[in-house]
């Protein structure tokens, strides 16, 4: 009877474990950040560094259309959502408006692009006619997460 009941604690044991790995949240924080800024006095854009701050909550989204949701520490409001749950590699890609965020959960690192300004001028000078060139600064991230 004791085995029974062992096999039994086991198996729970694993179907808990499997359920919490699945639920489980991320924190992802920047490493290192680089992109293009605009130099007004040149009129041109040059190669810039940004100063890597950033932090990134990732959980499950409770929107039926969405499987995870990417918010900025400190904010309700998503910068990426993610249509499709975590692929057989680990692999997750989000969409933003502007932001886009990839995650690997086996290496725990991720990749995030902002994509606002440069080749999008005349879009955006069309909903804010006041706006100059480089306004934005589009730049590319990396970095790493820990399990929440």
């Amino acid at each position: 009877m004791n085995r029974v009941k062992s096999v039994f604690f086991t198996g729970i044991f694993l179907a808990f474990a499997a359920s919490a790995s699945a639920q489980s949240s991320y924190l992802c924080a920047e490493d290192m950040i680089t992109g293009f800024s605009f130099d007004r006095g040149a009129r041109q854009w040059k190669r810039a560094e940004f100063k890597a701050e950033a932090k990134y909550i990732v959980t499950r989204s409770t929107e039926p259309s969405r499987k995870w949701e990417v918010k900025e520490t400190g904010s309700s409001f998503p910068v990426a959502i993610c249509e499709k749950d975590f692929d057989d590699n680990g692999k997750l890609r989000c969409i933003g408006i502007g932001k886009d965020f990839l995650f690997n959960r086996k290496s725990m690192r991720f990749l995030t692009t902002y994509t606002v300004g440069y080749w999008n001028e005349d879009a955006l000078r069309a909903i804010v006619p006041a706006r100059s060139e480089g306004d934005d600064t589009p730049g590319m991230a990396i970095g790493r997460c820990t399990t929440l």
